[in-house]
């Protein structure tokens, strides 16, 4: 009996649960799920728009906010062109800054929470810098900046060979060694604030040692005195001709300024050489100085064979004497001191 009226009443229950859902969908078929959207009917400050599925102003609202002397009071007004798009709103000065301040405050501790969450998902990376003064004076900010680029490649193996010859102890029969092989090239740019620059660029495949480049180049402002310093490969460049210029030093320089006189100084060690070659009627000349200790006979172009002739009387510079002795035919003399070397010469 008690089981059967227990059925009876979760039927009931059922039945009743059922009909009032029924009831409810028929009173309402329709289900707005559109958010709100409110109109602010005030100034920005006092009212703020936090409603994140509503858009911000458009640009053609023109806010600005004037101050009248006159009044002390700051006026907050919204245009679209020339006419009003809300009722200006006024504030005296204790209250503006009282909003302006708690304004500063709210975005400041957003712009905290933000850079802290872009932290834990490690989307920012902060750059280095330097805080002191006197290290911002020297590098002129405190941003620091490197850029590395290039590659190593390394090659590794083993070579190795076996005789079979039996003349030979079995240990000399089989020899090898590992070969080992390693070629970098990498470019580093760096600098340190505005100021310091630190361009390195190295090749182990380099065909001349200039082509290596290892430099700090420190460049001052225009109210410094220390114009430019320069420690490693540097070069020396002048706008006279009494004094000729050098390229691929390495060593220092420096460059000061005193009103308008420049003094530049350099101690440096020349890694390079410098020929001149001369044109003159269609020809060119160039001067060769050789040792007598670095002579070498297979270097020879021509040789030839003459008789030294004493003279009476001495030759106190060289001199050369062209003499006519046939058709296309004539001798070269040459005297020097007590010496007349003739050397004979014809032409087809």
């Amino acid at each position: 009996m008690a089981a059967k009226i227990t059925h009876n009443l979760i039927a009931l229950l059922t039945a009743c649960v059922l009909s009032a859902l029924s009831m409810k969908a028929a009173a309402s078929p329709f289900q707005d799920t559109t958010h709100p959207l409110r109109d602010r009917h005030g100034d920005p400050y006092t009212y703020p728009n936090r409603n994140s599925f509503d858009l911000k102003d458009t640009g053609y609202i023109k806010r600005t906010i004037e101050y009248d002397p006159e009044t002390k009071q700051y006026y907050i007004i919204e245009k679209i062109g020339d006419k009003y798009y809300r009722t200006p709103t006024t504030f005296t000065k204790e209250e503006f800054l009282k909003l302006q301040g708690r304004k500063d405050e709210v975005d400041y501790f957003h712009q905290r929470a933000n850079l802290l969450s872009d932290l834990n998902r490690r989307s920012y990376k902060p750059k280095f810098g330097f805080s002191k003064d006197w290290m911002n004076r020297v590098t002129g900010n405190s941003k620091v900046e490197i850029k590395p680029t290039g590659y190593v490649d390394i090659t590794a193996g083993y070579q190795g060979q076996k005789i079979k010859n039996p003349v030979l102890p079995e240990r000399a029969r089989n020899t090898g060694g590992l070969d080992f092989d390693m070629n970098a090239q990498f470019q580093v740019d760096a600098s340190i604030g505005d100021k310091i620059h630190l361009p390195i660029n190295y090749n182990t495949l380099a065909n001349f040692d200039y082509e290596n480049q290892l430099k700090l180049d420190y460049r001052g402002k225009d109210d410094e005195i220390l114009k430019q310093f320069q420690m490693g490969t540097v070069n020396f460049a002048t706008r006279g001709t009494l004094i000729q210029g050098a390229q691929s030093l390495f060593g220092i320089k420096t460059q000061l300024q005193f009103g308008k006189l420049y003094l530049t100084t350099i101690i440096a060690n020349q890694r390079s050489q410098r020929q001149s070659l001369g044109l003159q009627g269609g020809t060119a000349s160039q001067i060769f100085d050789v040792r007598a200790d670095e002579y070498e006979e297979k270097n020879d172009i021509a040789r030839i064979e003459v008789k030294p002739v004493a003279l009476k009387k001495e030759v106190p510079r060289l001199t050369y004497i062209i003499k006519e002795t046939g058709k296309n035919k004539g001798d070269v003399i040459l005297q020097w001191d007590k010496l007349e070397v003739s050397i004979p010469v014809s032409t087809k």
